[in-house]
């Protein structure tokens, strides 16, 4: 995906949810946002499995040491 893609991605898709719920009514909406919130998390679930994040930046619970 190029660098610049994903600061208008955010944009277009909140747009694209509003005209769609508009078109569709509350149901539309429902089951648009909830496609989009899968969507988003299945994104960030295989941008942490490229990219993990650095083991030392990462907390333990406190009863390890």
């Amino acid at each position: 995906m190029p660098k610049w893609l994903p600061q208008f991605l955010f944009p277009l898709l909140l747009v694209l949810v509003v005209v769609l719920g508009v078109t569709f009514g509350a149901p539309g909406i429902a089951v648009i946002l909830l496609i989009l919130v899968a969507a988003l998390l299945v994104w960030r679930l295989r941008d942490l499995k490229s990219h993990p994040p650095d083991p030392e930046l990462v907390s333990k619970p406190f009863w390890k040491f």
